[in-house]
């Protein structure tokens, strides 16, 4: 599973909208998207942000 596919589910898990998420982490909803579909990578700000509000650690983002 990717890293996208990782924060899909978890969002999806904890019922959370896309651009409820993507303002949640200070990113735009276009950015999020493109994280879900691994267009885009994500620093580390935005790893920790996507954690915290996904309620999991950065390490289970990536993990495989």
């Amino acid at each position: 599973m990717s890293t996208g596919d990782r924060v899909r589910q978890r969002r999806k898990a904890l019922n959370l909208k896309q651009n409820e998420l993507a303002a949640a982490c200070g990113i735009s909803s276009a950015a999020l998207c493109q994280i879900e579909r691994d267009q885009r990578g994500m620093s580390m700000g935005v790893a920790r942000k996507l954690a915290e509000q996904l309620k999991c650690k950065i390490d289970d983002l990536y993990a495989d």
